[in-house]
């Protein structure tokens, strides 16, 4: 099975299942569509890249509030892994005005045909950037953006799941969510769990599979402390454990991609 069955799998839209395979050609320069399918951790499903990061819907498993986002993972950053969108719409409006924000261009009649396709409205996106620039400030002028802006907007009102502080349910949390400031202030805090103090995983995570804590192991597989090759083996233990048969897909398709190309995360 190949990613883009994965979308299928996991209820993803279709559009977005098309900018992924490039069925759907976006006109935007600094994106890479029918990215390689190795080198990320296993919650991320790749959308496109942009320079040496990966965009991708974040699906965690065995975990309790913990819907599916829109992150950037940085594999130069230790892979650390921040939300840009809520939803497949949002993070077309972003990339479409970084787009007018980047190019001197018009809007042409092939820019408007594509995003008929994709349900943008283009022409009220170019308003936008006229009168606001590209700035999170004002997108709450966008629909999409109403009562639901991504983590990456900073506001204060942010009402998302995405780990924000250490106020966080830190349970729910594997360590690439957080930065490195949050993560030093964890050292010095009483009943943090395992994975996100430890940069040594394989024997944690092998320890909660056997304690039958499967959202643990779940989390510390996408928690610094792996060789890839290592995790490749961990989370197929982890799918034979959970009897979960569209995990045990996730987990063959992801365990059979030349991650090891990057090492380790």
């Amino acid at each position: 099975m190949e990613y883009s069955k994965i979308y299928d799998l996991l209820g993803f839209s279709s559009i977005s299942k098309q900018v992924f395979t490039s069925q759907i050609e976006l006109p935007i320069s600094f994106i890479e569509q029918s990215p390689q399918t190795y080198g990320f951790l296993p919650a991320l499903v790749p959308i496109w890249r942009e320079d040496n990061d990966f965009i991708g819907y974040w699906r965690h498993w065995f975990c309790e509030k913990r819907p599916t986002t829109i992150v950037q993972q940085h594999p130069e950053y230790n892979y650390e892994t921040e939300e840009i969108a809520r939803n497949f719409h949002q993070l077309l409006v972003d990339t479409f005005l970084r787009k007018i924000a980047a190019s001197e261009e018009g809007i042409n009649e092939s820019l408007l045909k594509i995003c008929k396709v994709l349900g943008l409205d283009i022409n009220a996106i170019k308003k936008h950037y006229d009168k606001y620039g590209d700035s999170f400030e004002n997108y709450q002028n966008f629909v999409c953006f109403q009562n639901q802006e991504p983590l990456i907007h900073g506001g204060a009102a942010y009402n998302g799941s995405f780990p924000n502080g250490i106020s966080t349910e830190l349970h729910n949390v594997c360590s690439v969510e957080l930065n490195d400031e949050i993560k030093a202030v964890l050292k010095n805090l009483d009943n943090v769990p395992i994975w996100l103090l430890s940069n040594d995983q394989e024997p944690i995570f092998y320890s909660l599979i056997e304690n039958n804590d499967l959202s643990g192991a779940w989390l510390s597989l996408n928690s610094n402390g792996w060789e890839f090759s290592a995790a490749k083996k961990a989370i197929m233990h982890l799918a034979n454990a959970s009897q979960d048969q569209k995990f045990r897909q996730l987990a063959q398709v992801w365990a059979t991609q030349e991650h090891e190309r990057y090492g380790e995360y």
